[in-house]
């Protein structure tokens, strides 16, 4: 008997975040993004994101990336992924 087998070959890690929060002088402050912050990462497969602002704290953009990887299919869990996203216009309209 002979079988074929579908199997998902995933990367040994999960996702790298580096944090970075620093304050900026009002009227004209100045943060300068380091390459050092993708040492040791893949650049074709890596990316910066920046938040500035009372709520940059939030990190949206990780959150909304963590959403659409969300790894199951069944309705239940295509609704968790897809609910918080009903609300993202009405959370950026907020923190304008």
């Amino acid at each position: 008997m002979r079988r074929r087998l579908s199997l998902d070959v995933k990367v040994p890690a999960g996702d790298v975040k580096r944090l970075m929060v620093a304050s900026l002088a009002p009227n004209g402050g100045k943060l300068t993004l380091s390459p050092a912050l993708l040492q040791d990462l893949i650049p074709a497969r890596s990316k910066i994101s920046l938040a500035v602002g009372p709520l940059a704290g939030f990190d949206v953009p990780g959150l909304l990336a963590s959403l659409d990887r969300y790894p199951y299919g069944c309705a239940e869990q295509t609704t968790s992924r897809a609910l918080p996203l009903l609300y993202v216009n009405e959370l950026s309209s907020a923190s304008a």
